[in-house]
């Protein structure tokens, strides 16, 4: 008669469903993650610091609710409820935080944002240390241990390969799908994710009758907590010295679970570094993210949004698990090196710090491409000369008076002036011999060669003022767009519109067209449609961005709307 060890026993189908709710659910919380800085940053208009601060806020509540999670689901719950209803709370924040992404519904969306995100941060703190023990629950043990181990390979690739899946998507939805007004698509971005976290819950309770479900037995984080905590009121009061300030609890707690919170208290000495390389770790999502914003991304094979950065890290996982395990570690151990998992702890922490150190260089190289923003009350003003000579500028009110010489069709930034009103002090030169600029030159009086204009510098704006020739007041005068320059770069793109001066078009032109080609033929045309303006103030296109290079410039201009284009 054979016993038990001699059975042979099946692989529980409860794992399966176990293994595809955790996919579905990493899916989900990945996917919300990956686009969270930018939603918080670049559609409900929080700055890059506040966004990164509620972007840690959320992920340290999910890791910070496992604790109780654990709690509930040993010592109250079990784990099967626990994942149940918790799952539901996180579904509902899923939807809560796609609904107040739809503009059209006119909600909240910061409050919908907020708390859709703390619903999910209970719903996946909640669960997170309870799937995987309830996967480990499928097994008897010690007769399944081979089968034991392989669920915890597959579990972990599920997770990376939800990550994988979802990091590389959701920002595809995000950005190149158009169903806002920005262009973006945050409600499909998230919406994606919020079905995904559903068909998780429903492939968990649809494998309910095939789970193996142990009742609560109490939690070991509870125990622990009692028997520090008993031990430490206990010190000294018998009046022996114990060998350890832990032996002051063996009178009520068992001998087996002090010696176990020993050999715990030695080992927390390795997980001293952890939280620091965790709270660098977690950049990708924040900081990270936002640099490769200022980056193009570009690949021979492949353009990366700046979102789409993240999936390197499961890639690589994935990628490096066969491979280290199968190849670099065993020829390592030939020669004695990386033996011991400690030697490999401490090697990767350092090689850690290199990629942070890498990524501290490039900030630094990146911040010299960075365009210098107004502060409160500072203004930046950029003056472009479109007449055909030489001209002089002279900023009356602002601390250096010196004249600042624009040469024709070229311009000169004043940056980060004092937001208030200025008058502009424009003097024609005349040390240009050129034909156009000769004959333009001797149509003025002498009189009319200088001419002073007021101009509003406002705060936190920077315009770009066009130096133009008035056909009416047949003199020199300004153009001043209502709508303030671009400066935010757009995921390492170029942020461009066109200004112009409407007074030297012909007066029986109606609109002009503006189109960009690439000359190496990468990106599809560009166009800037340009209606003609009633007044000075509207002349310029609406903004949009494109990849940097150089480009081949059309302009065409119609008599309306309907008529055929002449092209310049």
């Amino acid at each position: 008669m054979g016993t038990d060890s001699d059975k042979k026993f099946p692989y529980p189908k409860s794992v399966f469903f176990i293994i595809g709710n955790e996919f579905c659910e990493r899916f989900s919380y990945y996917g919300m993650r990956v686009v969270l800085s930018f939603y918080l940053a670049k559609y409900l208009g929080y700055n890059e610091s506040e966004a990164t601060v509620i972007f840690h806020v959320f992920v340290s509540l999910c890791y910070f609710l496992s604790l109780p999670g654990a709690i509930i689901a040993d010592s109250f719950l079990g784990k099967f409820k626990t994942i149940l209803y918790l799952s539901i709370v996180y579904a509902i924040g899923n939807v809560v935080l796609s609904l107040g992404a739809i503009e059209d519904l006119k909600l909240p969306q910061r409050l919908f944002t907020m708390v859709g995100l703390l619903f999910i941060g209970i719903g996946t703190g909640g669960i997170k240390p309870c799937v995987s023990a309830f996967g480990g629950d499928q097994f008897l043990l010690p007769q399944q241990a081979k089968q034991f181990a392989s669920f915890f390979s597959i579990f972990y690739f599920s997770i990376n390969a939800g990550s994988l899946l979802s990091t590389t998507i959701t920002p595809v939805f995000r950005k190149d799908i158009s169903c806002s007004k920005d262009g973006s698509c945050y409600p499909l971005a998230f919406g994606v994710p919020a079905i995904l976290m559903i068909v998780s819950l429903i492939i968990f309770i649809i494998g309910r009758p095939t789970y193996r479900m142990k009742p609560p037995e109490g939690n070991i984080i509870v125990k622990v907590s009692s028997c520090i905590k008993y031990a430490l009121s206990n010190k000294g009061k018998s009046g022996v010295v114990k060998k350890h300030w832990l032996d002051n609890a063996e009178d009520k707690f068992d001998p087996v679970l002090i010696e176990d919170i020993k050999s715990v208290l030695k080992v927390l000495v390795l997980f001293i570094p952890f939280p620091i390389f965790w709270a660098l770790y977690d950049q990708q999502g924040s900081t990270w993210t936002f640099q490769a914003n200022r980056m193009n991304g570009w690949l021979p094979f492949y353009t990366i949004k700046p979102d789409q950065f993240q999936l390197i890290n499961a890639l690589l996982i994935l990628a490096f698990i066969p491979l280290f395990d199968r190849i670099i570690y065993p020829k390592l151990a030939q020669y004695n090196l990386l033996v011991k998992p400690l030697q490999r702890l401490t090697t990767g922490g350092i090689l850690a710090g290199v990629a942070f150190l890498v990524s501290a260089l490039l900030e630094f190289k990146l911040e010299t491409t960075y365009p210098v923003l107004p502060k409160i009350g500072e203004s930046n003003l950029n003056f472009i000369n479109t007449l055909p000579c030489n001209i002089n500028i002279t900023l009356e009110g602002y601390i250096d008076r010196i004249p600042k010489l624009i040469l024709l069709n070229e311009n000169y930034i004043y940056k980060t002036i004092q937001s208030k009103d200025y008058t502009v002090q424009i003097e024609l030169l005349s040390d240009d011999n050129s034909f156009p600029c000769k004959s333009f030159h001797e149509g003025f009086h002498k009189t009319d060669l200088i001419q002073r204009i007021n101009l509003v510098a406002k705060s936190t704006e920077a315009n770009s003022v066009l130096v133009v020739f008035n056909k009416i007041t047949k003199r020199i005068d300004i153009v001043e767009p209502k709508r303030p320059d671009w400066l935010e770069k757009a995921e390492g793109d170029s942020g461009l519109r066109i200004v112009y001066d409407h007074n030297a078009m012909n007066a029986r032109w109606t609109n002009v067209s503006v189109i960009l080609r690439s000359k190496d033929h990468s990106m599809p045309p560009l166009q800037f449609r340009i209606m003609r303006a009633n007044n000075i103030d509207d002349a310029s296109s609406e903004r949009n961005t494109t990849k940097p290079g150089k480009y081949e410039v059309t302009l065409m201009y119609y008599l309306n709307l309907n008529t055929e284009g002449y092209v310049l």
